[in-house]
């Protein structure tokens, strides 16, 4: 097989295009006759196919950061189409108990232009702990990313995204939102990204619109700024990536008391730190398998696991084909 480089591909026009296609080419099948491995550079995180961009697919203690499609490369293939499912299992907690979540997720990606791609993921979510569990259709993500250029000081991207409450925010009665398939508002999530040299890093924001429907609680959640930094090994088949990722909440998240007044609920904000890594392996050139997980090395404290974000761990499992 053929193995074509990123790097090779980031071109101004479709003759250089040609030409570096042809000397990458030529340089693979050299490497492979010599038994030598390739070391791809220039990669923000491991690539998923068609500019379905780089993700982190564990739960990352924020509403939708980790999985945008970030920094998408460049390449002749437009208006193609991916079709993913994504399964993962992490453990929060509710006043020191142990609450776990399942996710199975259906990630469906186009991408229209060489250097643009639109993702929409739809998530069915089982959480149970001591007070019970409670399944059903979780928070629909939609999202894009926009490359804006490659310099030598990197390749920069624009990436943002909607979480829509269409997951039941009160499906299990009285139960905490740890609980619940839902967050039951709608927040709005941006990033920009930067890579060079295998080294990438990503800062956001993340917006929370409006308060939830849980009965007497109402929680509105304060803003969030998260960063991510790592580092990707790629050869041959295999990319490895390995990472940190932390979550600042800007303030404390406001609920509603029994007299209908709203009030700040101490300590609910808080910094969470995640150590994350993953590996994405190529069976074929249309399908990837990634693996990836995340454990806090940081974990927000006291009231901050009031929003139901908060995870101790987390475990994922990606496989996507593409057309």
């Amino acid at each position: 097989m053929r193995k074509i480089f990123i790097k090779d591909l980031k071109v101004a026009s479709p003759l250089n295009w040609c030409r570096r296609w042809a000397t990458a080419a030529a340089r693979s099948r050299r490497m492979h006759r010599g038994g030598g491995m390739a070391l791809l550079v220039g990669v923000l995180m491991p690539i998923t196919p068609i500019g379905n961009g780089a993700r982190l697919l564990a739960e990352c203690s924020d509403s939708g950061f980790c999985r945008l499609p970030v920094a998408t490369a460049e390449s002749d293939r437009i208006n193609t189409f991916a079709i993913g499912v994504r399964g993962s299992f992490s453990a929060g907690h509710v006043e020191d108990r142990r609450v776990l979540h399942e996710v199975v997720a259906l990630d469906a990606s186009w991408k229209p232009w060489s250097t643009s791609s639109v993702l929409l993921e739809v998530p069915v979510v089982r959480n149970h702990g001591d007070r019970g569990s409670a399944t059903g259709l979780g928070d629909v993500l939609l999202a894009i990313d926009q490359r804006l250029a490659t310099a030598p000081s990197g390749t920069w991207s624009v990436s943002a995204g909607l979480r829509l409450p269409t997951g039941d925010d009160q499906k299990l009665a009285g139960a905490p939102l740890e609980y619940q398939p839902g967050l039951g508002s709608t927040d709005l999530i941006f990033a920009v990204g930067w890579r060079r040299a295998g080294f990438d890093a990503r800062v956001g924001y993340i917006l929370a619109l409006g308060t939830n429907g849980t009965e007497g609680i109402k929680l509105r959640r304060g803003d969030d700024v998260p960063l991510a930094v790592g580092y990707t090994i790629e050869q041959e088949h295999i990319a490895i990536r390995g990472g940190l990722q932390a979550v600042h909440r800007l303030s404390n998240s406001t609920a509603v008391d029994s007299t209908g007044r709203r009030y700040d609920v101490p300590d609910s904000a808080g910094t969470q730190v995640n150590l994350q890594a993953s590996l994405t392996y190529a069976l074929s050139a249309q399908t990837h398998l990634i693996v990836d997980g995340a454990v806090a090395l940081l974990e927000r404290q006291n009231n901050a696991d009031i929003d139901g974000l908060t995870r101790s761990w987390s475990l994922a499992a990606f496989i996507q084909q593409s057309w």
